[in-house]
């Protein structure tokens, strides 16, 4: 297997792996979201927020600026939509929307 087919698969097993703690395994709530972000990306809210309050609130906005659906909960396309932007970020062809603009 490839490097890019094993990446595509940890992705998936990530994201399978936190989306089943509340019993359904094909959605991530805001709580798994957050979880996943802090454990997996440790660091990045931490970026955007300061405080666990303002942390809460930045997992809401990702959750909400990335549900296709509007169901509240991100799925599994959704979630690579958001690893994609992430990986853009890391990599300077976007900027953060953490970052303050002039």
């Amino acid at each position: 297997m490839t490097n890019l087919l094993i990446s595509m698969e940890i992705m998936h097993d990530v994201f399978k792996t936190y989306a089943k703690r509340d019993g359904d395994a094909e959605t991530l709530s805001k709580r798994e979201l957050k979880e996943l972000i802090q454990a997996e990306l440790p660091g990045f809210l931490e970026k955007c927020a300061s405080k666990e309050k303002e942390n809460e609130e930045k997992v809401k906005q990702l959750v909400l600026g990335l549900d296709e659906d509007e169901d509240g909960k991100m799925n599994f396309t959704e979630f690579v939509i958001f690893l994609t932007a992430v990986i853009l970020m890391i990599h300077g062809f976007e900027p953060s929307p953490c970052q303050k603009t002039k």
